[in-house]
C-alpha cells in the first residue's frame, strides 16, 4: 500500500486512491490472528526496542469506517492533498515501475 499523494495531480491520485482501497479491502481478508508489521507511519514513534504492531482483528476495525464505499474512500483520501515533496517523483516512478514487474510476473 502506499500513498495516493505521491505525483499528486488529482486524476493520478484518484486513480491511486482507487487502487489503494483495493489493497485495503484485500488485507481485510487475512485472517484475524495475523500480525501485522507497517513499514511507515504517519508520525515518529518512539523507538522501545519492540515493533510497531497489530493483529488483523483490529486493522480491519479501524479501517471499516474508512471502507465504507470506494468512492466515499477515495472522497477522504483525495480532499487535502499536501503538495508532492520533489525527491518523491523519483520513488514513485520506481515503485509503480516494480509494480508493473511484479503483475508481468503473475
Amino acid at each position: 500500500m502506499g500513498r495516493p499523494d505521491l505525483h499528486a495531480d488529482l486524476d493520478a491520485a484518484c486513480a491511486r486512491a482507487r487502487s489503494l482501497c483495493a489493497s485495503l479491502q484485500r488485507l481485510r481478508t487475512l485472517p484475524p490472528g495475523l500480525v501485522v508489521l507497517p513499514a511507515h507511519t504517519s508520525e515518529p514513534i518512539a523507538f522501545d526496542g519492540r515493533p510497531i504492531a497489530a493483529r488483523m482483528s483490529d486493522v480491519d476495525r479501524w479501517l471499516a469506517g474508512w471502507l465504507t464505499s470506494e468512492s466515499a474512500f477515495v472522497e477522504r483520501v483525495t480532499s487535502n492533498l499536501p503538495p508532492t515533496p520533489p525527491n518523491f517523483l523519483r520513488i514513485v516512478d520506481r515503485e509503480e515501475y516494480q509494480r508493473r514487474l511484479e503483475d508481468v510476473r503473475r
